[in-house]
């Protein structure tokens, strides 16, 4: 090769560089921490009982290997309106860790097989409207496609 050639590609080379690091996309990290690496359900709770209300929550390993578990319905008319979802006591309280221990919560996303729940990702529950059982999948939205956990639960 001359001389010139090497040159020139050595300066492309720099010039590069220099427009990736005035152009490009800088790497950062979410408000809340870094991305999650692992998402363990460690259980559910009812977090709206009435009085009255059996609370127990029962719990039972699947061939799969994921968790089922149940928890006693009361029965009513419920909506997705504000009103009848805050007087709902069908609040399931989903209880989870995330991996590292900062990693950040606005990027994991709740998914059920059912219409007749309503998801509250602020406070973390599942709101039921109906007597049903669902599938839950908690996953990360961000980084690692693959992180995520599963359970079922259903409303007997």
């Amino acid at each position: 090769m001359k001389k010139t050639v090497i040159i020139a590609i050595f300066l492309v080379y720099l010039a590069s560089i220099v427009m990736v690091q005035l152009f490009g996309i800088p790497t950062t990290v979410p408000k809340g921490g870094a991305y999650i690496d692992g998402i363990e359900i460690t259980g559910i709770e009812i977090s709206n009982p009435t009085d009255g209300q059996n609370t127990e929550i029962r719990s039972a390993p699947q061939a799969d290997g994921r968790m089922m578990y149940g928890f006693y319905y009361v029965e009513g008319t419920y909506t997705k309106e504000e009103e009848s979802l805050e007087n709902n006591p069908n609040r399931i309280k989903i209880n989870y860790i995330l991996q590292p221990s900062d990693a950040a919560k606005e990027y994991l996303i709740y998914t059920v097989n059912s219409d007749k729940v309503y998801i509250s990702e602020e406070t973390d529950e599942l709101i039921f409207l109906d007597k049903v059982r669902i599938e839950l999948t908690l996953k990360e939205s961000r980084a690692n496609m693959d992180v995520q956990d599963s359970i079922i639960i259903r409303a007997i």
